[in-house]
């Protein structure tokens, strides 16, 4: 069946048509230079350039260090000597006897294994101070045996710690404490912890752990001088 229009008729729809198929064309047209603007905007070859200052670096734990004139960005640790510390701790209590919130206890540097038990480095002095927090956390009584008898006020800064033998009390009530080793190894440092009874020299309590690499080097490579010096113990 065909229908037949009036001739004017045909031609007012051949116009409506053309202008039809015309603005979908002109739409389309501006559809695909709209794309165009965006994949050039966004185009691989684009490069982007995002610069911080240190402060802002700082917050966002992401400073960098030059090497021949290129930053590199430091990543934060995601498990630090603290960490490892922690775990240390839980072991150490998990098989502890004789001391409770009555002993006292002090805590020592952690001394290398192949040494002659008088030298220590950062990584040993950090432990010892971590376990300082970790045994007060579980409300045992911690003597800080380097603390003086009043504070020295001074241009560089008011201090109470010393390790002079002449500024530190000689009788403390210390009943145990807190003593270990560290052999290094390959992948980082085997880390020995015991505590000891003062007068019966019993260990009451043992516990060992491993610190990785990436977090013993964090501390050493911070050392003064950009090494890790090794410290000689004085005193008994």
């Amino acid at each position: 069946m065909r229908l037949i229009l009036p001739r004017f008729l045909s031609k007012h729809l051949c116009v409506g048509l053309l202008t039809l198929s015309q603005s979908v064309a002109i739409a389309n047209t501006d559809e695909v230079e709209t794309k165009d603007e965006e994949t050039s905007t966004l185009s691989p070859s684009t490069q982007v350039s995002v610069s911080f200052s240190e402060e802002q670096q700082e917050h966002l734990g992401q400073r960098t260090k030059t090497t021949e004139g290129t930053p590199h960005p430091i990543k934060p640790l995601h498990k630090d000597v603290n960490y490892f510390v922690r775990g240390l701790m839980q072991d150490l209590m998990a098989n502890l006897s004789f001391v409770n919130d009555k002993t006292p206890i002090a805590v020592s540097s952690f001394v290398l294994l192949d040494s002659n038990y008088q030298e220590t480095n950062l990584l040993g002095l950090q432990i010892s101070e971590s376990l300082i927090h970790e045994v007060n956390k579980f409300g045992i009584p911690v003597i800080d045996f380097k603390s003086t008898s009043d504070i020295q006020v001074t241009n560089s800064g008011d201090f109470f710690f010393s390790k002079d033998p002449n500024k530190l009390a000689e009788n403390l009530p210390i009943q145990f404490v807190i003593a270990g080793t560290l052999a290094q190894q390959q992948g980082g440092y085997i880390v020995n912890a015991r505590i000891i009874g003062v007068s019966s020299k019993a260990v009451v309590s043992s516990a060992q752990a491993f610190i990785s690499r990436e977090a013993s080097q964090a501390i050493l490579d911070n050392a003064r001088g950009h090494q890790a010096p090794t410290i000689h113990v004085t005193g008994g």
